[in-house]
């Protein structure tokens, strides 16, 4: 399958929240009601410094804004599967490759259409500027098993709404608060409420499954353990 010719890149942020001393520090994760246990994530917006979105999606997800960065731990390029790529600005999914093309209308409530960040899978090469994408939502995804959607609904976007080039930026805030020890969030566009709790940090990567993170952001506390064990006050992006 041609990659779509697009020099744009996504870019997301993860956010290691941490509290408490060296001996006892614990680690802020969340229950999602369909996704599992995670850190908090999310996308970039356009013309968005990194640094920024770091705070921003703290404060989204976990509801906390009396927080510092206290260290930027890089960028990683990931490598998605061949056939996902990123959408790069709100579109609609269309019924046909035209842009006078009726939207398509979704059979469950939560397809809003689609907006920046959201992945989608390719479903063939382009036509007259447009790619048909399928948009999938799992109830499982905590197994991390994209092979069994629970729902999906398809259709035609232009060409350059999406990209497979995808830039990840790690930081570590902690709050300059108090914090309790557990609450629920209101996040998102459809308001999924969120469980947020502490875990204590693990001491050794080979620890990191206590957290009961999902494998792929569990494998990112793995790498940064070390990092995450010290308040470096590294210079962010």
């Amino acid at each position: 399958m041609p990659v779509i010719d697009t020099q744009e890149v996504m870019e997301k942020v993860t956010v290691f929240v941490t509290r408490g001393p060296a001996e006892a520090r614990e680690l802020l994760v969340f229950r999602h009601p369909c996704g599992g246990v995670q850190l908090p994530a999310g996308t970039v917006e356009a013309n968005e410094p990194p640094g920024e979105a770091a705070l921003r999606e703290t404060w989204e997800e976990t509801g906390l804004t009396a927080v510092t960065v206290v260290g930027y731990f890089g960028s990683q390029t990931q490598t998605m599967r061949a056939d996902y790529h990123m959408v790069l600005r709100t579109v609609l999914l269309l019924e046909s490759p035209r842009p006078d093309a009726e939207a398509v209308i979704a059979a469950f409530p939560t397809y809003l259409g689609l907006r920046r960040g959201l992945p989608v899978r390719r479903l063939g090469d382009p036509q007259n500027g447009y790619v048909k994408v399928a948009y999938e939502e799992f109830d499982e995804i905590a197994k991390e098993d994209f092979s069994n959607p629970s729902r999906s609904v398809s259709g035609w976007v232009p060409s350059d709404a999406i990209t497979p080039l995808l830039v990840r930026h790690f930081y570590h805030v902690t709050p300059t608060e108090a914090t309790p020890d557990t609450w629920i969030q209101s996040a998102e566009e459809w308001e999924h409420r969120f469980e947020l709790y502490w875990v204590p940090l693990p001491r050794s990567a080979s620890d990191v499954g206590s957290t009961g993170l999902i494998p792929s952001q569990a494998a990112w506390v793995a790498q940064y353990i070390d990092r995450l064990a010290v308040f470096s006050f590294e210079q962010s992006r």
